[in-house]
């Protein structure tokens, strides 16, 4: 068989298969054949995470890996990207793909504590801003909730929580609480900003006044009987002016070009002071304009009082005016042991790995919103009444992302037994690399590629329900109606053999009032608000509808 690499629109779309136009809200894979087991690409460092792997009725492997969304962009064009698959040996192909799904990051052009874009951005169409806030809503607050998952480790006596080498164990139970209060809407989230706020003001304003400094030698011109020390470069200056003797080569104001030492605050901790105030300066804004519906609250107040001390501290302090940092901030041994600088150092770092992981989960939003999604579904079961041993097990998570997830797909949950129309039902739910070493999950099934299955003990009891996840699902577009219609023949075949059912979940955006489940084909585009926290009593009655309806 010849080598074989196509990029697809979306992720149940096979080789072959509705080829249409380049448009924003595809979500795209690349198909490749047995012989390639790797995939990269040129606009990010991560690999090509494998979403699905399976075989044909010829009994030849095939893999297929995520690509990256495009980053923002004015116009929201489809940007190209050179994919390289290999294998383990010297073979290797190249492709050029476009890279879809490009969105304005509204946090990136600068905002008002209104929420407004300020003066000087660019301009971009309301629909685009409005999507890219929502989605830089569910990915922020996704990042801000993994950092409190990661910090909080309770120990207890019946059980342990640790942090191992990059990875934290929790037991379910807690982590599933901990993301229900992780974006509460009746008052403003505790962000680390607001951890920062409250820490940070009476040692930086000290810092920022009274700086370390240090004396640099600067040639200055100062009065004759006032010099203490030249340079080859003073003499040079003073060779070249007219007159015989130094009082007449200083002419009238009797200065010549000397030595002085002088204090400067442009050192390389200072610069680093200067990155935290212009860092904690977006933090702020952000915050403010996401939390504009809690003026008076005492988060809300004591950020707004933060930021107003940063404006100060960077127009009227020495640290205001030292240079701006360039590249990766080095520790030196005053960020690390003077008093003051030690306890910003630490606090600098915490804001830089929190806004490293938002901009690099930006590329990977669609796998973050997954993510968001099987933690709906593990909140679902818990709605549902679901007892058995997940509920006792335990997860895993890492501190930093793996191509926009951060949960461990190789560490599997136990099963749940939810409360159905029809009983208890036991069941798995499979996601990511799970899915295709599942052994109740077909290869017709694999080559879906759905990013949660829901896998009953027995589907003589209950079918299985296959679900997407896609951040944008226009249903007036043609080529997606299209390929929903190519889903829906598809899992139309399964049902020959496999009862199942298809979902898509998507969020809901402002301009969509729609809260019921909408039929496209035989599947069910399920629209969930955000936060998600919220959504999993709605989630539970579509899942039970889905357990009745075979």
């Amino acid at each position: 068989m010849a080598s074989h690499v196509e990029v697809t629109m979306f992720p149940w779309l096979l080789p072959g298969e509705l080829v249409i136009d380049a448009e924003q809200y595809t979500r795209r894979s690349v198909v490749v054949s047995h012989e390639f087991q790797e995939a990269s690409t040129d606009v990010c460092e991560d690999r090509l995470p494998k979403t699905g792997c399976w075989s044909d009725s010829q009994g030849v492997v095939w893999r297929r890996f995520e690509l990256p969304c495009a980053d923002w962009s004015a116009d929201s064009q489809a940007r190209e990207a050179e994919i390289t698959v290999s294998n383990s040996g010297p073979a290797i192909h190249r492709i050029k793909a476009a890279l879809a799904g490009a969105l304005p990051r509204p946090s990136r052009l600068g905002r008002d504590e209104d929420g407004g874009v300020s003066n000087g951005a660019p301009s971009f169409p309301p629909a685009h801003l409005e999507r890219g806030r929502l989605v830089e809503e569910i990915t922020d607050n996704h990042v801000e909730f993994i950092n409190d998952l990661w910090d909080a480790v309770r120990p207890h006596r019946h059980y342990g929580e640790e942090n191992v080498q990059g990875s934290a164990l929790r037991p379910m139970r807690r982590a599933l609480a901990r993301w229900r209060r992780a974006d509460r809407r009746d008052e403003a989230r505790l962000a680390l900003i607001v951890k920062l706020a409250a820490k940070l003001p009476v040692i930086l304003q000290d810092v920022c006044l009274r700086p370390r400094v240090v004396l640099r030698r600067v040639r200055k011109m100062i009065g004759v009987s006032r010099v203490q020390e030249t340079d080859p470069g003073c003499l040079r200056w003073l060779a070249r002016q007219p007159g015989r003797t130094v009082v007449e080569k200083a002419g009238m104001r009797q200065q010549v070009l000397g030595i002085v030492r002088v204090e400067d605050a442009d050192t390389p901790e200072n610069r680093v002071m200067k990155d935290l105030l212009l860092r904690a300066l977006i933090e702020c804004r952000r915050y403010l304009s996401e939390n504009r519906q809690f003026p008076n609250h005492d988060r809300v107040v004591t950020v707004r009082r933060f930021r107003t001390l940063i404006d100060a501290m960077l127009r009227d302090s020495p640290v205001g005016n030292v240079a701006s940092l360039v590249g990766e901030a080095q520790p030196n041994y005053v960020l690390q042991h003077e008093s003051r600088y030690s306890v910003l150092w630490e606090a600098y770092l915490l804001l830089v790995r929190q806004q490293k992981l938002q901009e690099d989960i930006w590329r990977w939003r669609e796998r973050t919103w997954s993510e968001v999604c099987q933690l709906a579904v593990w909140d679902t079961m818990r709605t549902m009444g679901a007892t058995g041993s997940a509920w006792r097990s335990d997860v895993m998570c890492r501190d930093q992302q793996n191509a926009g997830k951060f949960f461990d797909d190789e560490f599997a949950v136990a099963g749940w037994d939810p409360l159905a129309p029809i009983g208890n039902i036991a069941a798995e739910v499979a996601v990511g690399s799970q899915i295709s070493q599942h052994p109740l999950i077909s290869p017709d099934v694999r080559r879906l590629s759905p990013d949660i299955a829901i896998v009953p003990a027995s589907t003589r009891a209950a079918p299985i329900l296959l679900i997407w996840t896609l951040l944008q699902v226009p249903m007036k577009a043609p080529g997606f109606l299209r390929a929903v219609e190519r889903l829906g023949n598809r899992v139309s075949e399964l049902q020959r053999n496999l009862p199942a059912i298809g979902l898509i979940l998507t969020p809901r955006s402002g301009d969509c009032q729609q809260d019921e489940p909408t039929m496209a084909h035989g599947i069910e585009v399920v629209r969930l608000s955000v936060p998600v926290q919220g959504a999993s009593d709605r989630l539970a009655r579509v899942l039970q509808r889905c357990w009745v309806s075979l």
